[in-house]
């Protein structure tokens, strides 16, 4: 009897599948630690999901048990890793990608030698230093993941600052790297101005643009954060890849709100 292996994302369409398909990929964000959570999340019809262990409530148990409900569902899941000024959280990145992440945003991509680390963690040798042990991610994802992984793990890094903008043109001609995240409300701030998930400065709004249009002519992904549906879809007719219509937290609370204004009219 010959084994055939799922692909590493899931059973459902890649990310690099959608995009390719000219197919808007709408992205959830989970901040919370909850294994249902992330189950009723992948049952909601995103196209792909996020764990974020930056500005989440996520250790690595959670990101675990996360990673496990959602792979009973099959949508494709990365991790958002923790924040480093001077390098990147390489121990991390292989942690999560052996527990069985489809691929790893990570924060603070603001120089062409921070982008080179993201993608080398990301990478088996020769193409990078990501050490050999996919404990869970070769169970779930069978005998060959080591063969397979370099092609299909993603490796996005987020523009999210002056200095990432300064240097563009070099962390994107990374080698390896396959796309993008921008992160608004930090870049705003990077330019001098309010923190804001939908700017309107136009210095901001310009450099949004240039991000995805320098992104996307290397046939990278660009992708980017937003606050609610609505945005998402005005950010996919502007031409983003995949966009996330905010997080679960945000989600909770309007929906919580939103019931007990209803309940007091």
């Amino acid at each position: 009897m010959t084994f055939t292996a799922p692909p590493l994302t899931s059973s459902k369409p890649s990310i690099r599948q959608l995009v390719q398909a000219k197919r808007p990929v709408v992205n959830g964000w989970l901040s919370m630690p909850s294994s249902f959570g992330a189950e009723l999340a992948a049952r909601a019809g995103y196209d792909s999901l996020t764990l974020d262990m930056q500005h989440g409530m996520l250790g690595f148990g959670d990101v675990l048990n996360m990673l496990l409900s959602i792979g009973g569902v099959g949508t494709p899941t990365l991790v958002r890793v923790p924040s480093a000024f001077d390098h990147v959280k390489a121990d991390v990145m292989m942690h999560v990608l052996d527990a069985g992440a489809g691929g790893i945003i990570a924060p603070q991509m603001d120089s062409p030698a921070i982008a080179a680390q993201i993608v080398s963690a990301c990478r088996y040798p020769p193409m990078g230093l990501r050490s050999h042990g996919p404990t869970r991610a070769g169970q779930a994802f069978g005998p060959d993941y080591p063969k397979r992984a370099n092609a299909e793990i993603l490796a996005i890094g987020m523009i999210e600052s002056q200095a990432a903008l300064d240097q563009l043109d070099g962390i994107l001609d990374t080698p390896g790297l396959d796309g993008i995240y921008i992160g608004p409300n930090d870049l705003s701030l990077s330019m001098g101005v309010a923190a804001k998930s939908e700017p309107d400065d136009p210095r901001v709004v310009a450099a949004i643009e240039r991000v995805r249009i320098a992104a996307q002519s290397r046939g990278l992904i660009a992708g980017i954060f937003c606050t609610d549906g609505e945005a998402c879809a005005l950010r996919f007719k502007q031409g983003f890849d995949m966009a996330t219509p905010a997080h679960d937290v945000a989600a909770l609370m309007q929906g919580q709100r939103q019931r007990v204004a209803a309940a007091r009219a």
